[in-house]
């Protein structure tokens, strides 16, 4: 009798007779994988039979239904009525109210003239969650009329001190502190961060209207690893990105970087790359970047560079001579030339990301973009003028990844008022350490070889061969050596000089 409960026991902890085999296997597998050159975890890639084991570090949130002001909308607030409500827009509020159990296919029951009072409805009542809005952005964003945001209330209006009323008003202040004036394609999210990298991927690869992707991962790049940041290349139509702070980004990164920039890869369209506070990153590393513009068919749309680390533009005997004038200080070789410590120059450094590339095609326009080419293949870069001609009304998805978590308790509703103060504050800040900022001249031609920089000379003529009649070499003792060029005198009034 006590055996047989012993043995009852023992089947209890170890289950049937295959799962004690499984284990048995896996028990096996271990013993191996200690003693494997590559780590346990490599090892077990390819294995028979071998165990995925899935963790994750916090939970997720199901933040694609998450609405702006989580529970809260609205409907308590009074508004201004003309009269009796008519039944369309009796009809369009119920609607909005319960816009989370709306599916794609019931939008294409009734054309825009119908779904437009349900739209505004719902931006009024702050109940457009990311998965809401992507169902109306993928079938009306190109109609006349769809905004991206809506301010429920001025922003001079004094609400009370209830929760949602504070989440409200710090909404309408963050948003009107960093959407891009005048427009109504920009489309501002804020995401927490228990929320996997590849899950935003796949989410914005997704997305049926394509948009241009501002990605703000500036306060989580010190929690992501190497592959998190890799798998950021692979996020479709990234036109801005921001990886300050990050102890991973490093002059390998920023090669791998270039590679995928270059030749139409996956970051062909990136215009915008923050890198302030790396501190793995020197000059050697920008350099691969502002090379790219030195090949012809490099296609790509790199536009502006901001980065702690400094790049020397000219030597001193060509400032001298150039003081009075307006050119900018080209880097040698490149296309590339840095931003003066003028007001406008403090101005652009400030700046969110949107609104940072709004003032780069509104002031260097003329200087990014290149001249139209006919060719068999066409360019879609930022800096090809057909391309912008033809996504003039994309919509601009503005990402901003913060450092807190986010789950369904009622306590964390406080964060979502955080976020927001976290846009105003880094759009009023300023920069702790001096920043510069690169911007590309498509225009420029430059002549002359980068210095300080390695290269790899290919068809490099050999000396030892015969010369061609026209190549022929004379003795050295003939050829004139080059004269030092001296610098010129000028009479320069020692106050103007300093306050240029």
């Amino acid at each position: 009798m006590l055996r047989s409960r012993n043995r009852n026991k023992k089947s209890k902890r170890y289950g049937s007779k295959t799962n004690r085999l499984l284990l048995k296997k896996a028990k096996k597998d271990e013993s191996w994988t200690s003693k494997s050159p590559f780590g346990k975890d490599l090892s077990k890639i390819g294995i028979k039979n071998d165990l995925f084991k899935d963790s994750s570090s916090s939970t997720t949130y199901p933040w694609t239904r998450l609405a702006p002001l989580s529970d809260y909308n609205l409907i308590e607030v009074p508004r201004s009525r003309k009269g009796i409500p008519s039944l369309k827009s009796i009809c369009s509020k119920k609607i909005a109210e319960n816009a989370d159990s709306l599916e794609s296919s019931f939008l294409d029951t009734a054309s825009w003239m119908v779904w437009r009072t349900v739209w505004e409805e719902i931006l009024s009542l702050n109940n457009d969650s990311p998965r809401v809005f992507n169902l109306f952005a993928g079938k009306f964003f190109l109609s006349d009329g769809f905004k991206c945001h809506k301010l429920s209330l001025p922003l001079d209006v004094n609400l009370g001190s209830s929760k949602w009323e504070k989440l409200l008003k710090a909404r309408n202040e963050g948003i009107s502190s960093v959407i891009i004036p005048r427009t109504r394609n920009h489309r501002i999210e804020n995401l927490f961060s228990n929320i996997n990298v590849l899950e935003i991927v796949k989410f914005i690869h997704r997305l049926s209207y394509r948009p241009w992707v501002l990605l703000d991962v500036s306060l989580m790049t010190q929690k992501y690893d190497r592959e998190d940041h890799l798998k950021l290349f692979n996020i479709t139509n990234l036109i801005a990105l921001d990886l300050s702070n990050s102890q991973i980004v490093d002059d390998l990164f920023l090669y791998n970087m270039s590679v995928s920039i270059s030749k139409d890869g996956k970051l062909s369209k990136l215009t915008i790359l923050k890198i302030n506070n790396c501190p793995k990153v020197t000059s050697k590393g920008l350099q691969y970047l502002l090379c790219l513009s030195n090949d012809a068919d490099a296609r790509c749309s790199l536009s502006y560079i901001e980065s702690d680390v400094k790049i020397s533009s000219s030597n001193f005997a060509a400032k001298l001579q150039n003081i009075k004038s307006e050119s900018p200080d080209f880097i040698d070789g490149t296309r590339w030339f840095v931003l003066d410590d003028g007001s406008e120059s403090k101005f652009i450094r400030k700046l969110p990301l949107a609104l940072k590339l709004h003032c780069l095609y509104k002031n260097y326009s003329n200087r990014i973009t290149k001249d139209p080419i006919v060719t068999d293949f066409p360019s879609y870069t930022t800096n090809s003028m057909s391309y912008l001609f033809s996504v003039r009304n994309s919509i601009v998805l503005d990402i901003m990844v913060h450092e807190n978590t986010f789950t369904s308790a009622e306590n964390d509703f406080e964060k979502l008022e955080e976020v927001w103060a976290t846009r105003i504050h880094f759009r009023n800040s300023r920069a702790q350490s001096k920043i510069y900022c690169y911007v590309i001249d498509n225009k420029y031609e430059f002549s002359g070889q980068m210095a300080n920089i390695e290269r790899h000379e290919e068809n490099k003529k050999d000396d030892s061969v015969m010369f061609r009649a026209s190549e022929k070499k004379l003795p050295s003792k003939y050829i004139a050596k080059p004269k030092r060029r001296r610098p010129v005198a000028r009479k320069v009034d020692a106050n103007s000089f300093f306050d240029m």
